[in-house]
């Protein structure tokens, strides 16, 4: 019997806002946050589109100073003597490791995370770099962690930028970057989101969002760029797998957040897999709002999806993530409200 997980605590640093509250607001109300490159063109001339977040903290980087406003965002609602008396466990997630793009380090970032959290550096980090759907590997294990102890505590966070030159570059070889020339492609952005999560059976259980039933992850056999045609196998095969383990039938699904990002190639995976898995979900896809955010976007829908059930704006009691990453990875999660005390909003 799986353990099912509570979220308990959300933080985020987006274009559009500077705390969960904020980004969740203007994300639902349509706000967008897009700017025009300086010196930056495409192979026609024209200017690149990009969302960007401001510096937040005093970091030496403004992802990492992100990073970390959005980690204390998460924990906030835990008190220091709680903290410290539950064990916690940090997952680091960050953009595929590939031979292009700024690569932040995880884990240590990690170590510097704990660092300013004030945490002890004895505290378990967990490195992954899977891009777009890593936090849903993350679940996965963190899941595995919390039934094995039950009191203790995971925190999530991811962060992610798509601006640097190097991977715009790559994404126009590719034909992949949206501009005025390009209608059909993905807008680079920039996010960070965390999550902290415990087990929802937990003695010292704390006023949650939403509860985490279902995870399931699966490898795309062709990902985006490959010469061959999706068939949209790998996230057929997450969403399946987190019904499965949910105890959903498809119809139970009344809402779907996920990072689709303007590609062809995404929404071609998407329709091959919503014909397979659910019957007709409403679907929340906040990259024409702020972009492709990356390693960020697994904690940024689920924190989404967490303050639209509890807040009851979803107009559904279960709600469905999914994300896919560039090199494959694919994973969906499935939420619900939870059946104990919620949080309040300040």
């Amino acid at each position: 019997m799986h353990a099912t997980m509570a979220v308990i605590g959300l933080g985020m640093v987006s274009p559009v806002g500077r705390t969960a509250m904020q980004t969740c607001a203007a994300l639902r109300a349509g706000i967008s946050q897009f700017e025009e490159l300086d010196g930056i063109v495409d192979q026609f001339g024209e200017p690149v589109i990009a969302s960007r977040i401001g510096d937040v903290t005093n970091a030496p980087h403004v992802m990492v100073s992100a990073a970390i406003h959005a980690s204390v965002e998460a924990i906030a609602p835990v008190e220091r003597v709680e903290l410290s008396r539950r064990s916690l466990s940090v997952s680091v997630l960050v953009k595929e490791n590939r031979p292009f793009g700024r690569q932040f380090d995880a884990a240590e970032f990690g170590v510097f995370l704990l660092s300013q959290l004030g945490l002890p550096q004895s505290t378990a980090i967990y490195p992954y770099d899977r891009g777009n759907a890593a936090g849903m590997d993350a679940l996965f294990y963190a899941q595995e962690r919390l039934a094995r102890n039950p009191d203790s505590l995971e925190l999530i966070v991811g962060f992610d930028s798509l601006r640097d030159f190097a991977t715009l570059a790559r994404l126009e070889t590719m034909n992949r970057l949206k501009s005025p020339s390009q209608g059909r492609g993905l807008i680079p952005g920039e996010a960070a989101a965390a999550v902290l999560l415990q087990n929802s059976e937990a003695s010292s259980y704390l006023p949650a969002f939403c509860v985490i039933e279902g995870i399931g992850c699966a490898t795309e056999p062709v990902p985006v760029g490959s010469e061959d045609p999706c068939l949209g196998e790998g996230l057929t095969a997450a969403i399946s797998s987190a019904l499965e383990m949910a105890g959903w039938a498809s119809g139970d699904v009344e809402k779907v957040y996920c990072d689709l990002n303007g590609e062809v190639y995404r929404a071609h995976e998407w329709m091959l897999a919503l014909c397979r898995t659910l019957t007709n979900p409403k679907v929340v896809h906040p990259a024409d709002c702020i972009g492709d955010v990356g390693a960020a976007f697994s904690p940024l829908l689920i924190g989404m999806a967490a303050v639209a059930l509890h807040r009851g704006y979803a107009r559904a009691n279960r709600a469905l993530v999914f994300c896919s990453s560039e090199l494959g990875t694919r994973g969906s999660v499935c939420l619900s409200k939870p059946l104990k005390g919620t949080r309040s909003w300040k």
